[in-house]
């Protein structure tokens, strides 16, 4: 039992270590021109490692979006009984704030020049998922399809482009302030595609 602990412990090592490597690459070229050989120099791992742990790049890339983008989907799902909103504040927008918080310099690459085009549009479709059956829950028959659809496209396109405009630029972030200020683009899209005027 000790020694597959160990194991495991020793895989996520490994992996960390491979996926800090590329990393690494993808800050000096685009992700696609990585090539397997660069990054086991630079890991400093023989071959036979990196194909223990990943198929391929593109096998090493999906890992590293599918983590985030399960931890983002794990972070809303969590918000299953908590309210929409909270003293003005949106839980759901604090729960991604604070991942990119977490994560700051992976968005940034991943979302950057040299990073994954497709990231940012599946990370925004899990969001839009997540928060779309938690306000079905939450508003039962006052749910309204299209009008929800125009409010996300509005408050998760926008934010997370804000939220990707910071990162890219590495401008000191006060997160609590950027979760505020989502907040407040928020509620004004809440009066202006859902028609709650008491916001």
């Amino acid at each position: 039992m000790r020694a597959t602990a160990g194991e495991n412990r020793s895989a996520r090592r490994t992996r960390a270590l491979i996926e800090q490597a590329f990393l690494e690459l993808v800050e000096q070229k685009p992700i696609h021109k990585v090539t397997v050989q660069e990054l086991i120099d630079r890991a400093d791992i023989c071959r036979t490692t990196f194909y223990t742990h990943y198929q391929d790049i593109p096998d090493l890339v999906d890992s590293i979006e599918q983590a985030l983008l399960r931890e983002v989907r794990t972070a809303l799902e969590e918000l299953d009984q908590a309210p929409i909103r909270v003293n003005g504040e949106y839980p759901a927008i604090q729960a991604v704030v604070e991942l990119y918080a977490r994560h700051g310099d992976l968005f940034r690459l991943l979302n950057g020049e040299n990073g994954d085009p497709k990231f940012d549009e599946r990370f925004q479709n899990t969001i839009y998922e997540v928060t779309r059956e938690l306000r079905m829950v939450k508003e039962g028959t006052d749910f309204d399809e299209l009008r929800h659809k125009l409010y996300s496209c509005y408050v998760i396109g926008g934010g997370i482009s804000v939220l990707n405009r910071l990162m890219y630029e590495e401008l000191p972030v006060d997160f609590r302030q950027a979760s505020s200020v989502l907040g407040a683009m928020a509620a004004a899209g809440e009066r202006v595609f859902l028609g709650l005027e008491h916001l």
